[in-house]
């Protein structure tokens, strides 16, 4: 694979690449759910979060100057957030992979392999991007992201909120694995506070 470092995405966003493209919808089970995901800058953000992006200010500077390219990537990157929340759903519900969506990421991940590289270092090699300034890179990271998740031994940490209008997914990285919400503070005390209410109403 890919001479990639640790995934540094913040675990605000789930912890993982492939898990803030999905979480870039907010609130995605409301009647109101909230875009954040809304240009391919953004998309470049989220992607540099993670630290895999060798050049991100480059790719900014040639999405300005042609943003053609970098709408349509942005366009493939929303396709396949949706496809990935059926796919973690799936997997943190325990339930068969939905085919298409995996279909769907299986082109992508193609996609980006087939744009790497052998470079010479010393006495060995490496594997490397063919262009590392390529509108596309930020969506194939996701997919790299994404199937390294769904390949790893330790998909039983794939877990999504409960909570009645998020359903965001994030890798549980405590010790037991405990961890129920995406916020204790957020969707857990909402839960709570139904609870409370609904007791406190049937008493």
């Amino acid at each position: 694979m890919l001479s990639l470092p640790a995934d540094q995405t913040p675990p605000g966003w789930g912890g993982r690449l492939a898990f803030a493209v999905v979480n870039s919808l907010l609130w995605r089970r409301s009647d109101d759910p909230e875009e954040t995901l809304d240009s391919y800058h953004r998309l470049v953000d989220v992607a540099s979060d993670s630290g895999w992006l060798p050049d991100s200010e480059t790719l900014r500077v040639a999405a300005k100057r042609d943003p053609a390219p970098a709408d349509l990537v942005l366009a493939r990157a929303l396709d396949l957030r949706e496809q990935l929340f059926d796919i973690f759903s799936a997997v943190a519900g325990a339930e068969r992979l939905p085919q298409v969506s995996l279909s769907r990421l299986s082109d992508v991940f193609g996609q980006g392999l087939s744009q790497v590289q052998l470079t010479g270092r010393g006495a060995g090699a490496r594997v490397d991007w063919r262009s590392p300034v390529d509108p596309d890179l930020p969506l194939w990271l996701v997919a790299i992201s994404a199937a390294d998740l769904l390949t790893a031994d330790s998909q039983e940490r794939i877990k999504q909120c409960p909570g009645e209008r998020c359903g965001w997914v994030f890798f549980d990285t405590t010790r037991n694995r405990s961890r129920r919400w995406c916020e204790d503070s957020q969707c857990g005390n909402r839960a709570r506070a139904k609870r409370y209410y609904q007791r406190h109403r049937a008493s």
